[in-house]
């Protein structure tokens, strides 16, 4: 879990009861496990959003908005080696993943959780 990003952190949840009890989850199963075992004790929470959890293509998009500081689609899609066409297909996805509308709020939210540190 780890090496995807994901910290646990669901920005949209709206409350709805997990369904395992909060002795139980994946940081801690209660027994040991190593990793070579499959993840037990995930509520419906951390499951939610580790599917819905940026790519390692969409981090590095959004680490190449905030490093770029405003450039257009077609300066950051040369930047990433991509069309524009895809870069726009990446955005859709990130901003539903992310819950934010446009690269403005994209911005600010990438910057609030310090995710514009890996844009090479």
């Amino acid at each position: 879990m780890q090496e995807s990003g994901y910290n646990g952190i669901d920005p949209t949840y709206s409350g709805a009861s997990d369904l395992l009890s909060a002795e139980t989850a994946w940081r801690d199963p209660g027994f040991e496990q190593g990793p070579d075992h499959p993840v037990v004790g995930v509520n419906w929470r951390d499951a939610r959003m580790f599917c819905q959890w940026l790519t390692e293509k969409e981090r590095k998009i959004v680490a190449t908005i905030v490093a770029a500081n405003g450039a257009s689609n077609k300066a950051l899609a040369a930047r990433l080696f991509i069309t524009e066409h895809t870069l726009r297909n990446h955005l859709t996805s990130i901003y539903q993943k992310l819950g934010v509308v446009n690269r403005l709020e994209l911005y600010v939210y990438a910057v609030k959780h310090g995710m514009g540190k890996a844009a090479n």
